[in-house]
Formats: structure tokens, sequence, C-alpha cells
């Protein structure tokens, strides 16, 4: 009984004296930046992908001028708008790209940085409907590594820097998409579609 008695004293001391560690406010809940951080950049896959169907993918990139609809556009990689499977030209990615888009009916700030040493944060306002594409251009075709883009807003109801992946690209237009949108409460929050446009390796 006395054992357990000063066991819980202890406990207790140490909630106090390190309560504050043990604990983080919402102030505090941000995600950590690396200052250099590259990632392998995944594909973009053919119009034909079943993840054009999203609504929020395709309705970004027809916005941004890439395919407007599934099936179609194929030149909007390939030279030729009706490749051949394994016979077609085969497009090569300049760059890794991401959509940011803004699916609120009021402008959103927001500040954007590629993960790579000296990088600044640089500053954004979305008007309604519009999207802004922040890419990096590769030094060689196909090169399909970049660094990750880190985003933060205001009035975030999380309070934490966000990663944003971008997919490797022939055309500028299309990208790996994230989109600003109020969720069930009316705060605004940073989304990502549930389907991906990326052809990955399994």
């Amino acid at each position: 009984m006395r054992v357990r008695i000063i066991a819980g004293v202890v406990l207790a001391g140490l909630f106090l004296w390190g309560g504050s560690t043990l604990f983080v406010g919402p102030s505090e809940a941000r995600a950590e930046e690396a200052e250099d951080e590259f990632v392998s950049n995944p594909m973009i896959d053919c119009s034909t992908n079943a993840g054009y169907r999203d609504n929020y993918i395709s309705e970004a990139f027809s916005i941004a001028g890439g395919p407007r609809s599934t099936n179609q556009s194929c030149n909007a990689c390939h030279q030729n708008a009706h490749p051949v499977p394994g016979q077609g030209d085969r497009p090569e990615a300049s760059q890794a790209t991401v959509l940011v888009y803004n699916r609120l009916k009021e402008p959103v700030d927001y500040q954007v940085r590629a993960a790579r040493g000296g990088e600044e944060w640089k500053n954004f306002t979305l008007k309604p409907g519009q999207i802004v594409r922040h890419s990096w251009r590769y030094s060689q075709a196909n090169q399909n590594r970049s660094p990750v883009y880190y985003l933060k807003y205001p009035n975030d109801p999380e309070l934490r820097t966000r990663r944003l992946i971008p997919i490797a690209t022939p055309n500028r237009n299309l990208g790996s998409v994230y989109f600003f949108d109020a969720d069930d409460t009316r705060q605004v929050r940073l989304f990502q579609p549930g389907s991906s446009v990326a052809r990955r390796r399994g």
C-alpha cells in the first residue's frame, strides 16, 4: 500500500513538472519541415485512368487547361491523339507539378516553399475557382525526382504545415491536385482527392 502511495506521488510530481511537454497545445501542432526533402515523383497516368473520373481531379485539370473528360485528350501528354499502347509515342516528363485549387466562394491566402536549402516561403492569394501551379523543372527528361512542397495557411483548424507530393508530367497543366474547401463545420481545409492519376509501380 505504501509503495502505491509513493508511486502515485512520484507520478503526480512528474505530471505537474513535465505536463507542458506531455500535452501539446493547438498552437504547437505543426509538422516538422525538412530543409532538403527530395522524393521520387510518380509518373502521371493516361486519361483512361479511373482517377480522371474523380470530379475534383477532372474539374481541376479542366480549369488548368488539361484534359476535359475521361478517355479524351491523350495529346495532352502524347503527340498522337490516339496512341496505341506499346506502339505509340512515349511522353517525357519535363517537370513535377502540384495544382492547388480554391473551391470556395472567397479568396484563400496561403504560403508555399519547395523543400530545398535556402528556399523562402512565398505568399499566394487564390481567388474563388482559381488554380495555382507549383512546378519543379527537371534538369533532364524523366528525372522524376523533386523536392516536396510545404504549404501553410492562416486559420488552419489543425495549425500544421502540409506536405504536398508532386507528380511527374509532360504537361504543366497536369499534376497532383490539392484543393481548399469547407468541411462540415464550415472551416477551411486543404483536401486531396481520394483517387489518384499517378501511375505507380507495385
